[in-house]
């Protein structure tokens, strides 16, 4: 993905939003732990700041998810934004901005960084999804599986223990 930035570097202050269109980048889809259905929203808003010209992303991507819990597939919308400072001036080791070249900016590297860094650690089919049995793996979503809840070890010594009865004063 690729953009043109020749008329906003026309002047200082000058911003453009444009739609976001076509193929995602290879390295994206190389690198997304599930497959990308689709790029439902995505737009790049251009500011020009006077020594560098601002690029914002913002959008939604759909991929198709695996539930962290319960291990369904779902469909998973997910918002993403990102920002990039870029210069017509090569960076130094510790300059945080990218260097863009004959008035076009190549998003393929923001981008695929933004949609990543969106996505979430465990991805869950709903909210108060619960998941399997630990025991015998049926889906908890579905109902109770009949498995005997765990017993907790820690109070065994306490199974037999019974209290004494009360004394009768004096």
């Amino acid at each position: 993905m690729e953009v043109r930035v020749t008329d906003v570097k026309k002047w200082v202050g000058r911003e453009e939003t444009v739609p976001l269109e076509g193929p995602w980048p290879e390295a994206l889809a190389e690198r997304m732990e599930w497959p990308i259905v689709e790029l439902s929203r995505a737009s790049v808003r251009l500011q020009n700041t006077g020594h560098s010209v601002l690029v914002a992303l913002s959008g939604d991507v759909v991929v198709d998810a695996e539930c962290a819990r319960c291990t369904r597939p779902f469909r998973l919308t997910v918002p993403f934004e990102g920002t990039q400072e870029f210069r017509e001036t090569e960076p130094g080791p510790d300059d945080d901005w990218e260097r863009y070249a004959a008035d076009t900016i190549d998003l393929d590297p923001l981008f695929t960084d933004t949609v990543l860094l969106a996505m979430p650690y465990a991805a869950l089919c709903r909210e108060d999804c619960r998941g399997l049995c630990a025991r015998c793996g049926a889906d908890l979503n579905e109902g109770p599986c009949g498995c005997a809840p765990p017993a907790d070890d820690r109070w065994a010594a306490l199974a037999d223990w019974r209290p004494k009865p009360p004394q009768p004063p004096g």
